[in-house]
């Protein structure tokens, strides 16, 4: 059935063959259709992605504001970082808290804790979530009835009046955090096990609602739900379920409760991401009817806990390349593994036929950081015929071209002679734009079909050069070119090994040990990587 938006009541009779019974209490609730609008996200310490500011670091908490858009009724919010698990927040700022030390940390003993329906309580100094103390629920041996075991634990009393100081007409978030072992498994016989209910009582009706519920056993989990408790209710309360069948002996634990009236409509939460580059949170409203909006979606860019990644194409993982450390694996975009072995380091190089390139998910270099950053590579270029067309062997791209690029050219003039030279070059664009212009540092030596080439380029703000090292540093018989930098920007695109941001300069011959450095390198490490 489906029902206009209205408010609307409804009563119940009962009737047999010959007879109906009363009319029961009228139960009234609002019908609203319509889905909320957009809510809006902001955040100081980790700005959007597309202003191309890199912030923080994992483990480092941000807070995000979320607004309610155009909508007017907004009562809660529903988020996730990276298709995590989907945490749900009231929308507002949270006053006091409601529940007593005890009933948040289960502290000192199970004051402000009832054992409901056919469940036995305790207090467990065995194992908490922040503390060494938990509350322990666990369904007694006999009870109960099929589909509705009713194990339980109540906070601060059950039925029979407001409890935890909650008022009619106010709105409360009701928070907690649940452990739940492999032995007693994520199964439940009751739908409102494994979850914190809210119970109120209206004109006669009692409304049960319940939060989501773990997805995991062996760890503890947040839970949380949003409840509004209408003008006229004289009852509310809040149980927690442990929802498993009397006899079963399936126990759970909570810890670190916590109820809080809320009010107004934008809400800031601390989000703490836990990995580096790319984050991505997504954000929706839901209304007190339940309707929910589409996600908003909020990309941030995370400073790498880490200076140095390296694809030395050495694992085993099909197609694709990992990065070391792990993080920022390239997806290879060919149809066939392109690794052959040996490589000219180690087990393994990529050999590509100028069609395939590998892509990390998202920017794996702060191309705008003070700190200046490093690009290196083994290449192979296989014949004279490849020697006719400019190739990318790393980039960086921004929305409309790559901040920069490192490989072979074509369209340099390095010997001043005012023809174009075939040259190894690195080339850094001046804005993100497909005109912008560009300032390369190129050398024309050891450009030969056939011949592994060590190339390095840098990115050195301080100092304001690009500099290009072909096979080491000048005094072990290497060449160093360098050009003028007048200043970068962020590109906030993937990193590419085997092409740039069109797909017209793809590498075509070999590919080895590719390393990305959030720093300039010094001579010795130009060195280093040119002697293995």
């Amino acid at each position: 059935m489906i029902m206009a938006a209205a408010d609307w009541s409804i009563g119940v009779r009962a009737c047999d063959a010959t007879t109906c019974s009363d009319t029961t209490g009228w139960f009234q609730f609002t019908v609203n259709t319509q889905d909320p609008s957009l809510p809006s996200v902001s955040a100081t310490t980790y700005p959007p992605k597309d202003t191309g500011t890199w912030s923080g670091g994992p483990g480092q908490a941000g807070s995000f504001t979320f607004g309610p858009g155009s909508a007017s009724d907004v009562s809660e919010y529903i988020y996730s970082v990276n298709q995590g698990n989907a945490v749900t927040v009231a929308a507002g700022a949270p006053q006091a808290e409601k529940l007593t030390a005890n009933q948040q940390q289960v502290s000192s003993n199970l004051t402000g804790f009832t054992a409901g329906g056919y469940a036995t309580i305790a207090r467990s100094t065995a194992r908490g979530h922040n503390s060494s103390d938990s509350l322990q629920i666990t369904p007694t041996g006999t009870g109960g009835t099929a589909g509705a075991p009713f194990t339980y634990a109540t906070v601060g009393g059950d039925n029979g009046g407001l409890r935890l100081g909650m008022q009619p007409g106010k709105r409360y978030l009701v928070t907690g955090w649940i452990y739940v072992p492999a032995a007693t498994g994520l199964t439940v016989t009751d739908w409102r096990g494994l979850a914190i209910v809210p119970i109120y009582e209206n004109a006669g009706s009692y409304t049960t609602i319940a939060s989501n519920r773990p997805t995991a056993t062996d760890t503890w989990q947040k839970l949380s739900i949003v409840v509004t408790v209408p003008t006229t209710a004289t009852e509310a309360f809040v149980r927690l379920y442990n929802g498993m069948t009397p006899g079963s002996g399936k126990t759970v634990f909570w810890d670190d409760l916590s109820l809080r009236e809320v009010t107004g409509t934008s809400t800031v939460e601390s989000i703490t991401p836990v990995r580096d580059g790319l984050n991505v949170l997504q954000v929706q409203s839901r209304n007190a009817a339940g309707a929910t909006s589409d996600p908003r979606v909020y990309e941030f860019l995370v400073t790498p806990s880490s200076n140095s990644w390296a694809w030395t194409f050495d694992d085993d993982q099909g197609k694709d390349a990992a990065s070391v450390p792990a993080g920022f694996p390239a997806v290879y975009s060919g149809t066939t593994d392109p690794h052959t072995r040996p490589g000219r380091i180690d087990a393994a190089a990529a050999t590509l036929d100028g069609t395939g390139v590998f892509t990390t998910a998202s920017p794996v270099l702060n191309t705008s950081a003070v700190s200046g950053f490093t690009v290196a590579a083994w290449v192979r270029i296989p014949d004279d015929t490849a020697l006719a067309a400019p190739h990318t062997a790393v980039a960086q791209n921004g929305v409309a071209t790559s901040m920069f690029t490192l490989g072979y050219r074509t369209d340099r003039d390095v010997t001043g002679d005012g023809t174009p030279d075939p040259a190894w070059c690195f080339t850094v664009a001046t804005s993100d734009s497909a005109t912008s212009g560009r300032t390369g540092a190129c050398t024309g030596d050891y450009v030969a079909p056939g011949d592994w080439v060590s190339l390095v380029g840098s990115v050195d703000p301080t100092n304001g050069l690009i500099t290009l090292y072909v096979n080491g540093p000048d005094f072990i018989g290497g060449t160093k070119a360098t050009a003028a930098y007048a200043g970068g920007w962020s590109a906030t695109g993937p990193l590419t090994l085997g092409g740039g941001f069109t797909g017209t300069e793809r590498w075509l011959g070999d590919v080895d040990h590719v390393y990305a450095s959030q720093y300039v390198w010094s001579d010795d490490q130009v060195l280093q990587f040119a002697v293995q």
